[in-house]
């Protein structure tokens, strides 16, 4: 200060501002945020898994399963996120050891669309649908296929249950795709694992006019129950 100035006190050149408490403000901050993060994102409450607690009418069912769908998600985000954490590093371990530590050939079960792959690249080399495999056929960086951990079934959708029922009512679509095939695929995907049990044994029973009856009895092909 100049000479001038002395005596008299800074507080009109330069002074600290009169903050009494610097966080009191930072709740109210975290709302604004939050608020412009869900309409950048277009990520409402329905869609980060948030019944809404008011309105007009009462919450519809529909509605709630969306709530409920959008939940599920977002927890299963966080689950496959720390299960490829974990789990690819534990598949490009045990594949490196495989081929480290392997001294000897050894047979692998093909199934899906490797064994399919397999057979027509070279069909020598399957074996009772085994394929011999040695260390050096394995690539860890390119081969090995990590999965996330996470549970088989939990992708059930709605979407596939109602073109199932598109296929089932439309000849056209029933003709082109296979609906038993559908149907199994939903069902596992709905956390059914054993689809096959359901399977009729023996052919269903088919309902004949009295005339093809009675003509297949003749040549002997229908036998009256109970003889």
């Amino acid at each position: 200060m100049r000479r001038p100035a002395w005596g008299r006190g800074v507080e009109h050149a330069v002074m600290q501002l009169q903050v009494n408490d610097i966080t009191r403000g930072n709740i109210g901050d975290t709302s604004f945020i939050v608020n412009w993060m869900q309409k950048i994102g277009a990520a409402d409450d329905p869609m980060m898994g948030s019944l809404r607690q008011g309105g007009p009418e009462r919450l519809t069912g529909q509605e709630f399963q969306g709530t409920q769908a959008g939940a599920i998600h977002r927890l299963e985000r966080i689950a496959k996120l720390i299960g490829l954490q974990s789990m690819q590093d534990l598949g490009y371990m045990f594949a490196s050891h495989a081929q480290q530590q392997g001294s000897m050939d050894s047979f692998v079960k093909g199934t899906g669309r490797w064994q399919a792959e397999v057979i027509a690249e070279d069909g020598e080399k399957m074996q009772r649908g085994r394929v011999a495999v040695t260390p050096f056929d394995i690539l860890v960086d390119y081969d090995v296929m990590v999965r996330d951990g996470s549970v088989p079934g939990s992708n059930f959708s709605e979407v596939m249950v109602r073109m199932f029922e598109i296929i089932a009512n439309h000849p056209e679509l029933d003709a082109r795709f296979d609906i038993v095939r559908i149907f199994k695929h939903i069902a596992r995907n709905a956390g059914a694992k054993n689809v096959t049990d359901f399977e009729r044994t023996t052919p269903p029973a088919k309902v004949l006019p009295d005339e093809t009856v009675a003509r297949q009895a003749e040549a002997g092909n229908l036998v009256p129950i109970g003889r």
